[in-house]
């Protein structure tokens, strides 16, 4: 696998929209990915891309076949201790600053690119082997960033079901927003034996009272605010 994959990168013919190409010497700078732009390998119009041969050829050095299928990235990876991401520089850019820098992508998605072409607007790369540095393309699949996290959760680790014991069907599932923006899933059966339970309990009774007394006092107010609008207009 990874002698045919080797000699696809290496004949593979890249089509994309006219970006100037400059071979760029990797260097000790500073690196950051960046968010992707319209460009090769999401690099933005006024990057300096790398020369794809020399991409090519740094790629193929730091790679490693496994017994079990995967090709193993041993170049730099993510600041991770045991689960991190392979990154390559793609180009150079120029800060505000006037500094060059690296712009670092993920391997994974460069060689999958390289090989197979853009990925599809909206999706991630997923790792079907759950191996983040292998670079095997017939071991990703493109897919959503939330199917992507939901392969990654083991299945016997799933919660599909409540703290009761209720299942999370589609039929007994609520969702709402949490005070930090995120979403909470809610289990409706619970929800409405909470309810039952607060309204036996006379929960709601407490605040019916104060409730009430409110309303009357707005209904006053504004009747005497009409009483004293329609003596004004009067004696005008």
């Amino acid at each position: 696998m990874a002698t045919r994959n080797a000699t696809a990168v290496s004949q593979h013919k890249l089509t994309t929209p006219a970006v100037q190409s400059t071979p760029v010497r990797a260097s000790k700078g500073v690196h950051t990915v960046e968010m992707r732009g319209p460009g090769l390998h999401g690099t933005c119009p006024t990057d300096k891309l790398r020369d794809q041969v020399h991409l090519v050829t740094y790629i193929l050095a730091r790679i490693q076949q496994q017994s079990n299928g995967c090709i193993l990235w041993t170049g730099p990876k993510s600041n991770h201790p045991n689960h991190g991401y392979g990154l390559v520089i793609v180009g150079k850019r120029r800060s505000k600053a006037g500094r060059l820098y690296g712009v670092q992508r993920k391997v994974h998605r460069v060689v999958w690119e390289l090989l197979l072409g853009p990925v599809p607007h909206g999706l991630c790369l997923d790792h079907r082997c759950r191996t983040r540095l292998c670079v095997n393309v017939a071991h990703m699949d493109p897919t959503t960033p939330a199917e992507n996290v939901r392969r990654g959760i083991p299945a016997e680790t799933r919660v599909t079901h409540c703290p009761r014991g209720h299942e999370y069907s589609p039929e007994n599932t609520s969702y709402s927003k949490t005070v930090r923006g995120s979403k909470s899933r809610n289990c409706k059966t619970c929800l409405r034996d909470k309810q039952r339970e607060l309204r036996a309990s006379g929960y709601y009774d407490k605040f019916r009272d104060k409730y009430l007394a409110v309303q009357r006092a707005g209904y006053h107010a504004r009747k005497a605010a009409r009483a004293l609008a329609a003596s004004t207009e009067s004696s005008t």
